[in-house]
């Protein structure tokens, strides 16, 4: 469950990172117009729903553990420097071009985020087990990541201080999916509570 909440938590920081949290940069920084930071978003956004289908075939030919290890440890390590950019490139084109490249990462970890997470749960369990775990870590991570780095950024005066929450965000998936490659995953059978199917972990 802890694993679960963890997963959910470092998808929706980097969803909201690349999404929500730009709405304060572009509003702070670059004073655009609120039609124009939704019609941004909105673009972004698109490119997360076009990517995921990319990204869910590519971890079903990998792996969904091991493309999800890669993307976290990604988002972790491509954290400072992509705020870094960020910093040095403050218009409207550097903001896109860094929506992008987090959309690229953020997508990578949550497309197949839908596939690992059936796998964890028995049948009987599956919709509240993903329901509460995948929620809990949207409230908890990902809904006050505009809040947190907002704060973080006002405390310590740099620009970049987000970059440390998204690591934070990062290392706390990639330790889930770590750990869950550690054991295979059982799945419970809906017509026998005595058959168990044991799909090898990726």
């Amino acid at each position: 469950m802890l694993n679960t909440i963890g997963i959910g938590g470092c998808g929706h920081i980097l969803l909201y990172m690349s999404s929500i949290y730009m709405n304060v940069v572009y509003t702070t920084y670059l004073q655009l117009p609120n039609f124009q930071i939704l019609a941004i978003n909105t673009c972004v956004l698109g490119v997360w729903v076009i990517l995921s289908p990319v990204m869910g075939y590519f971890s079903d030919r990998v792996g969904i553990r091991r493309f999800m290890a890669g993307a976290a440890m990604l988002a972790a390590f491509s954290a400072y420097p992509l705020f870094a950019f960020l910093e040095q490139n403050l218009t409207i084109n550097g903001v896109i071009i860094f929506q992008l490249f987090l959309t690229v990462i953020g997508s990578a970890f949550v497309a197949p985020i839908s596939g690992l997470f059936v796998s964890l749960f028995p049948v009987r369990e599956r919709y509240s087990g993903v329901a509460f775990s995948i929620t809990l870590g949207q409230a908890l991570f990902g809904g006050t990541t505009p809040l947190i780095s907002t704060f973080l950024t006002n405390i310590t005066g740099d620009f970049k201080a987000p970059a440390y929450f998204m690591m934070f965000g990062a290392i706390m998936g990639s330790v889930a999916i770590i750990k869950m490659m550690q054991f295979p995953v059982k799945l419970q059978d809906d017509k026998s509570s005595a058959s168990d199917l044991t799909l090898k972990a990726a």
